[in-house]
């Protein structure tokens, strides 16, 4: 596996150098929000290659859903990078009621948030670090849409913001789209899984990835 260093040419370290900078007063410890996934894995490999002068000991956190059959073989990939980039990996795993009146991905982004916030707070990490990008950006901001969302909701994901608990949330790739990620995972020859889920289109998100987006890219 290469490593990756910030440098003029490096849009996924610069982007997260930025972050940190706007958001911290200093290079506290942050938190990687890691499901093993293609944008996850780049951001905490972006995030190590950082000097100890923008970020101080970056732990990743993998939340363990238990929805998949691979959801241990995640995992096992997750603790594979995290030792190859020497960083702490802490793992939580949580309950999700498939049966849950909100849906299941709605079950599953609530227990997730919480056990990044629980494992993040435990470390006593300044800030948690999100691998959205602008093609997820996109994506929200037609879910949204669709609902029928006001202005609130169509101001889509935040760049950063701060809890009411007074943990900050990143997105250091929010203003970057999806080929430029793949681009420099590629560049970087980063192993990554892939969830099968993704290719589901019963699930809102997918079906809007797998059918409007790429229609609305030809018009």
């Amino acid at each position: 596996m290469a490593s990756s260093r910030s440098s003029a040419a490096d849009p996924l370290g610069d982007a997260v150098a930025r972050a940190l900078a706007a958001q911290l007063t200093g290079p506290g410890r942050v938190a990687v929000a890691l499901s093993g996934g293609r944008d996850s894995v780049a951001l905490l490999a972006a995030v190590a290659a950082l000097p100890a002068a923008r970020v101080r000991e970056p732990i990743a956190i993998h939340v363990n859903h238990g929805l998949s059959a691979h959801a241990d073989a995640w995992q096992a990939s997750c603790a594979t990078l995290c030792t190859a980039l020497d960083v702490p990996l802490v793992v939580r795993g949580v309950s999700v009621d498939p049966a849950d009146a909100d849906g299941i991905e709605a079950a599953a982004r609530r227990a997730r948030y919480e056990a990044l916030y629980s494992a993040a707070s435990d470390a006593g990490a300044a800030a948690v670090l999100l691998a959205h990008h602008q093609d997820d950006q996109a994506e929200t901001l037609l879910l949204q849409l669709a609902r029928g969302a006001g202005p609130h909701g169509l101001a889509g994901m935040p760049e950063a913001r701060v809890d009411a608990r007074g943990l900050a949330w990143l997105r250091p790739f929010l203003g970057l789209p999806r080929r430029t990620i793949d681009a420099w995972v590629r560049a970087h020859d980063l192993a990554f899984v892939d969830d099968d889920s993704n290719a589901l289109p019963r699930h809102r998100r997918n079906a809007l990835r797998l059918a409007v987006v790429p229609a609305l890219a030809r018009v």
